[in-house]
């Protein structure tokens, strides 16, 4: 279990809205440095993993919710990403050559779920709680606080240099 109990957070802007006010006041948050972490060698293994890292870090950064230190993370969703994917495809493969569905049957004659559909609902799983982590389902964008961004007059922000890094890797 995660720890959080109760009810997901509401929006700031539903609050507002319905005239409530915080219950507690916010107590900073530690400060980490503001880019994108370097892409494990595991995940640049990985072409569908690798893909979602090149896809997913350049709208972290631009809400600021990304660190150089969020590499295990963001390497994580990315490998639970691809599995979900692989599993999903899988899954489509065996529907269009007409074999069993989700459920099939052991060798001991009783029925049992199909692994594959195991293996999508577990990824599934994992990537629900990052997806949670770095703010990326509707509920969670209200528990999270991006890093205030200021942006740099000479382009050397975190998003700039994650760009440059992976047009020069392609």
């Amino acid at each position: 279990m995660s720890g959080k109990v109760g009810r997901p957070a509401m929006p700031d802007q539903w609050k507002a809205m319905t005239g409530q006010a915080p219950a507690r006041a916010e107590a900073p948050a530690v400060q980490f440095t503001p880019g994108a972490p370097p892409c494990p060698a595991h995940v640049e293994r990985n072409r569908v993993a690798f893909a979602e890292w090149n896809r997913i870090v350049p709208e972290l950064i631009t809400a600021g919710l990304l660190c150089t230190v969020d590499a295990a993370a963001l390497a994580m969703y990315c490998v639970a990403y691809a599995r979900w994917v692989k599993a999903e495809e899988q899954i489509q493969l065996q529907e269009q050559l007409g074999y069993e569905g989700e459920i099939k049957k052991a060798a001991n004659g009783f029925e049992q779920l199909s692994q594959l559909y195991i293996v999508s609902g577990k990824e599934q799983e994992r990537l629900h709680k990052m997806l949670t982590e770095f703010g990326l389902s509707p509920s969670a964008r209200a528990r999270v606080r991006g890093m205030a961004q200021q942006g740099d007059l000479f382009g050397n922000d975190a998003l700039t240099a994650f760009t440059k890094a992976a047009s020069r890797a392609a």
